[in-house]
């Protein structure tokens, strides 16, 4: 009889850690899960002349870039070249701690320097990223060579809800659009993404008034999103100037300069000289939860002859052809992005008027721009505190179909209506609008 009381017991302990342990390990993964929908990689890469091998008859650069033009672009060395850059891309994402998210690849992967969307599609189909799930923004710019910015973002984290490009014009001026792409994640947070490949130096110092007419239209871009709420903004790409020139104050403050991790290294060598000159800068809602470095893919790496150390392994260099990528290295964003959702910081606390003033039993209507426009629509976990109880009282998840206000103005005050032992629910009102908030 004892045995069997003490295999009981041995049962019930197993039992009780088997729970236990479901219930640890079904948090962790919850909380890994907020994470991952929480965090967004975006990867840009200058591809120097990523043109198709088929002369269209588009102009000078789709002639030379083609199987009988004098580069002899032949369609083996433009899937090779396609293969070299879903390589890298899936390199990338070999170490999580590249991009913080569970699949170690890039979100996004914005591109400068492409023919055409044929191009984007073949590296997505016929290359190691075929069993993946990248899908294509692409527009065609007015650029004289035939080459524009793109776009690849992940399907099954990123939710595409307008895309378009946007004109760089001036008078005698033909550039490359900035492209616009405006996501949804999986954490329900959006994100606009843009895309930039500035006028580039040649012709020296009077080219500078092309790259100020391109930076002069991005914060225009940038003031415009901010002001139809979409506050998080990265605008990425090669912007053939380096941090510290003065062009880049005219950002300021749409965009500033995210940081920059694990010290300063270039994107582009240059007589012998690493430069910096693709970047990425952020709005101020990302200004403190976005990072940048850059990437060296050690197999698109080659001796510098000229001078000592190592550079970029290019495609060609002049009529030769070397078998690389680019001159440009890629860099790599990091974004933690904030919760939209419930903007409350979780560690302060609502503050309950002990004394509050009457409130009217019928609600008025809600005045414009008033928090409660903002109606969570998913369940979160909140942690309500009422002082003149206890310290902290931890609440279930938001019922759907009960009004909820995300945020209030400081100002907002709550006067409790009902509590049931062992307060399960909470109603109170709220001062500013008069609505009901009822916690289950």
């Amino acid at each position: 009889m004892r045995k069997l009381m003490i295999i009981r017991r041995l049962a019930a302990s197993g039992i009780l850690l088997f729970c236990l342990t479901g219930t640890i390990s079904g948090r962790f993964m919850a909380q890994m899960e907020e994470t991952d929908s929480r965090s967004v990689s975006v990867l840009f890469w200058n591809l120097e002349n990523f043109f198709d091998f088929i002369d269209g008859g588009a102009g000078e650069s789709d002639a030379e870039f083609s199987a009988t033009g004098p580069r002899r672009w032949t369609k083996k060395r433009f899937y090779r070249k396609c293969h070299a850059v879903g390589k890298t891309l899936l390199w990338a994402g070999s170490d999580e701690s590249y991009t913080g998210n569970g699949s170690g690849l890039p979100d996004i992967v914005g591109m400068a320097e492409v023919e055409n969307r044929f191009v984007l599609q073949q590296l997505i189909t016929k290359t190691a990223l075929r069993k993946l799930d990248y899908e294509i923004v692409h527009f065609d710019s007015p650029d004289p060579r035939g080459i524009d910015c793109a776009l690849l973002y992940r399907a099954s984290r990123l939710t595409l809800v307008s895309a378009k490009p946007c004109r760089v014009s001036a008078p005698d001026l033909q550039t490359r659009d900035i492209l616009l792409a405006q996501f949804r994640t999986l954490g329900g947070d959006s994100l606009a993404v843009l895309v930039n490949h500035h006028p580039s130096k040649y012709g020296g110092g009077e080219t500078d008034w092309r790259r100020e007419v391109a930076v002069a239209r991005l914060r225009a871009l940038g003031d415009s999103l901010a002001a139809a709420g979409w506050t998080r903004a990265v605008a990425v790409g090669d912007f053939n100037d380096v941090p510290e020139d003065p062009v880049f104050k005219g950002l300021a403050p749409a965009f500033s300069l995210c940081r920059i991790e694990g010290g300063r290294s270039g994107s582009i060598r240059f007589n012998g000289e690493w430069q910096l000159i693709d970047l990425c800068f952020v709005s101020p809602a990302l200004a403190g939860a976005a990072s940048f470095s850059v990437l060296e893919p050690p197999f698109l790496t080659e001796r510098d002859a000229a001078h000592s150390g190592d550079k970029p392994l290019r495609t060609y260099s002049g009529p030769r052809y070397l078998g690389g990528v680019s001159d440009h290295r890629p860099i790599l964003v990091r974004i933690s992005l904030p919760s939209p959702r419930f903007p409350l910081n979780m560690s302060s606390t609502i503050p309950v008027a002990t004394d509050p003033a009457p409130v009217s039993s019928t609600a008025p209507s809600i005045p414009p721009f008033h928090p409660a426009h903002l109606i969570s629509l998913r369940p979160r976990w909140l942690t309500l505190p009422l002082p003149f109880v206890f310290p902290s009282l931890p609440i279930s998840p938001l019922r759907p179909h009960w009004l909820t206000l995300p945020s209030f103005p400081s100002s907002a005050r709550f006067r409790p209506r009902r509590q049931s032992y062992p307060f399960l629910s909470v109603q109170a009102y709220c001062s500013c609008c008069g609505f009901l908030v009822q916690i289950p």
